[in-house]
């Protein structure tokens, strides 16, 4: 199958004519050869195309690239940072199943409450408070509400476990005082 395609030639009374080049956004002044070279002056232009049809053996072979530059020696990474996204999301589900492990342990009923403020201190060092800082303020309040109430309780305590529920409590805002309560610690 040949498919040929032609120009039709230029007539005769077109070929005297100049073409008015206007050049709006360039200002540029006309070329001292004018359209010499974007005109032609052959009478008859030809243009043709041919296409073969492809055989149907053909039509779903994969041709073989040969890359004679890229004969590499394999990467001593091999492909990890091909399967890099699913790594990512592995670590995602990872990190997201530890904060509900830290999430239950904060809300887990403890009948101590110096491991619970020990607990609550370890996660604000680490930097990862605020994403539980709903489970640290129900705690603290439950500790609040339970042992600040009771005043004579705070007397088995050491002043470490004095200083550090002082210091939690006082940063959520609670209203301890440091007055002469907590002078049995000391």
């Amino acid at each position: 199958m040949e498919l040929s395609i032609h120009a039709l030639p230029i007539p005769d009374s077109t070929k005297n004519m100049v073409p008015e080049v206007t050049r709006r956004s360039a200002n540029y002044h006309p070329s001292i050869w004018g359209d010499h070279f974007l005109t032609t002056k052959s009478k008859n232009m030809k243009l043709s195309i041919h296409a073969l049809p492809i055989p149907d053996s053909t039509k779903n072979m994969v041709p073989e690239v040969t890359r004679s530059s890229a004969n590499y020696h394999p990467s001593i990474w091999g492909d990890h940072f091909l399967t890099y996204a699913s790594h990512a999301m592995w670590m995602f589900k990872w990190a997201q199943r530890q904060k509900e492990k830290v999430r239950k342990m904060l809300v887990a009923a403890n009948d101590q409450p110096t491991q619970k403020l020990n607990f609550i201190d370890a996660i604000q060092c680490l930097g990862v408070s605020y994403h539980f800082e709903s489970e640290i303020e129900t705690a603290l309040q439950h500790i609040y509400e339970t042992d600040y109430d009771h005043h004579d309780d705070k007397a088995n305590d050491d002043l470490y476990t004095v200083a550090l529920s002082f210091r939690l409590l006082r940063q959520q805002g609670y209203p301890i005082s440091c007055g002469k309560s907590h002078l049995p610690c000391i």
